[in-house]
């Protein structure tokens, strides 16, 4: 055979893979938005955790990459208020999705945290519209 009939071949048989490679979809980005029983916790605060940190191992990187995003103390209105839920709607991707909990910060009266269970509503509705809207 000859030698420009092999290469030919050759990239003839390659090509496929590099355009998988080439076409390969980016990971899916699962964020997670909550309070501290979803937060990352610090190894010296052992053993306390939060589920958040377990998702991870459940998946391949490759495919599935977790953005925990959960803090400690916050409710559905700190949260906000802080730029944090804007922080993951600005990186949020179509195919992406956000996994929210908030409640027990949300519920405490006298707090700059408090919300009343109408504003915990339309917070919880606003972080669903926002999410819908970028195609998560």
């Amino acid at each position: 055979m000859p030698k420009r009939m092999r290469l030919l071949g050759t990239f003839l048989a390659a090509t496929p893979l590099v355009a998988a490679l080439a076409f390969r979809a980016p990971p899916i980005t699962v964020w997670l938005a909550g309070d501290s029983t979803m937060a990352q916790k610090q190894p010296d605060r052992r053993p306390e955790t939060g589920w958040g940190e377990a998702l991870q191992p459940c998946f391949d990187s490759n495919e599935v990459r977790i953005a925990n995003r959960a803090m400690n103390g916050r409710s559905t209105r700190s949260f906000v208020a802080e730029g944090r839920w804007k922080a993951i709607i600005d990186s949020l991707q179509p195919g992406d999705y956000v996994f929210i909990q908030f409640g027990h910060n949300d519920e405490k009266v006298g707090t700059s945290n408090y919300s009343s269970p109408e504003e915990y509503g339309r917070n919880l509705a606003r972080f669903v519209d926002d999410v819908r809207a970028k195609r998560g």
